[in-house]
Formats: structure tokens, C-alpha cells, sequence
């Protein structure tokens, strides 16, 4: 039986994968690559054990705000930005899938958070009434007047300007109780290094759900000034 459920994972897994190679045209040469996923470039300014500061350069990115708990948020809202990616557009075009899948936490008017404290950020996991911007970056071939229109109105496209992050990586199935873990172990570090937040503690997901743990790449995000 135990067989049985393994081989149905290996399935899904594969299958899943099989859907996000298929949407558009494969990165070009130079293109830094995730398990096959074209991902955005950086430049590492200091490595702090398993923290790293990095500079990111300016970027086109899709995003859609849902309101409910971080894990039922993360994934109606996935299901909205494939849905652009994979066609459900002006033009019926498909998108190369990028890695990561971002989640950010807004205020509940849509509005992006100053700062929250580690304990702030454990109670709005779980939250009912908290609201999560959940986005792609596209890849680097598209600008924002290139792209197709969404379909779905709550689909925003929009230019990110270059930014500044302390990033903590770290493996796991990112449960709410790891993500309040991480989020206050990102925040305790940059303080300790006298680092100034510009924003709340975000997460980076890079892999598929069926993804076994210890295989997956998290990212506790931290912008700075």
C-alpha cells in the first residue's frame, strides 16, 4: 500500500513539473536557473552564515492580493497567477514559469506594511481576515508593455524597482509555526547586525507542494533601507 501512495506522488510530482516546462519558451543562455526555472539575478553584498545580503535589479512581476490564512491565501492565489501564466490572457499567450512564488503581507486595505513585529507576523499566518500579496517575477525576456492584459481583474502587472534583502534560506514543509520561526530568526539577525528594515518579513517558495521536505528551498525575505 505504502508503494502504492509513493508511486501516485512520483506521479504528481512528475506531471507537475511536465505542466511548468510546457508554458513558453525556455530561458535564455545566461539565465540563472532553479531545478530547471529561470530565476531572477542578484549579486550577493555579504554572506552571514545561512543568511546572505543581496541587491536585486529592477523587474516585471504579476501579482494578485487574497485575503484568508497564509496557506489558503498562498494557494488560491497561486491558482489565479497560473491561470494568467498558462493562457487566461489577451493575447491567449503562455508564460515561462519562474521560480520563486513570493507571498508578502498587506494591510487590509491592499497596502503595503511599514514593519511587524515576529509576533504580529505568527498571528497573521493563521489569520482569517489577513491579506497576502502573492507574486511571480516574470521572466527577465518580457517588459510590462510587452505583456498580455490579464483576464482576471485582480491579476496586477507591474514594474518592481531594484531592491535590497537580507534572505535566510532554509528546508522544511513551511507551515505556519516554521514561517513564524524563520521570521523571527531573520529579524533577530538583522538586528543583531544593525540592519534597518524596510518592510515585513516575506517568503519565497521555490518548489512544488508535493516536493518532499528536505529537498525544498524556503526564503525568509527581509527588505532593507
Amino acid at each position: 500500500m505504502v508503494w502504492r501512495l509513493l508511486v501516485v506522488i512520483v506521479v504528481l510530482v512528475l506531471a507537475v513539473g511536465l505542466l511548468r516546462a510546457e508554458a513558453g519558451a525556455p530561458p535564455p543562455a545566461g539565465v540563472p536557473l532553479y531545478k530547471g526555472y529561470e530565476t531572477q539575478p542578484y549579486r550577493v553584498e555579504r554572506s552571514l552564515g545561512a543568511a546572505e545580503i543581496r541587491a536585486y535589479g529592477p523587474s516585471v512581476v504579476a501579482e494578485v492580493a487574497v485575503r484568508g490564512p497564509r496557506a489558503t491565501a498562498a494557494s488560491r492565489g497561486f491558482r489565479i497567477l497560473a491561470g494568467y501564466i498558462f493562457g487566461q490572457n489577451t493575447r491567449g499567450a503562455e508564460i515561462a514559469m519562474t521560480a520563486p512564488a513570493e507571498v508578502e503581507p498587506r494591510r487590509p486595505d491592499g497596502t503595503r506594511i511599514a514593519m511587524t513585529t515576529p509576533v504580529a507576523m505568527a498571528g497573521r499566518l493563521s489569520d482569517p481576515q489577513a491579506v497576502w500579496t502573492i507574486r511571480f517575477t516574470l521572466p527577465a525576456q518580457w517588459t510590462l508593455a510587452d505583456l498580455p492584459r490579464p483576464r482576471d481583474a485582480h491579476v496586477r502587472l507591474a514594474e518592481r524597482p531594484a531592491r535590497r534583502v537580507l534572505v535566510l534560506r532554509f528546508a522544511g514543509a513551511p507551515g505556519d509555526a516554521l514561517l513564524a520561526e524563520k521570521a523571527a530568526e531573520i529579524t533577530a539577525l538583522a538586528r543583531a547586525q544593525g540592519l534597518h528594515a524596510a518592510g515585513p518579513v516575506e517568503f519565497q517558495f521555490y518548489d512544488p507542494p508535493l516536493t518532499l521536505p528536505f529537498n525544498r528551498r524556503n526564503e525568509a525575505v527581509l527588505p532593507l533601507r
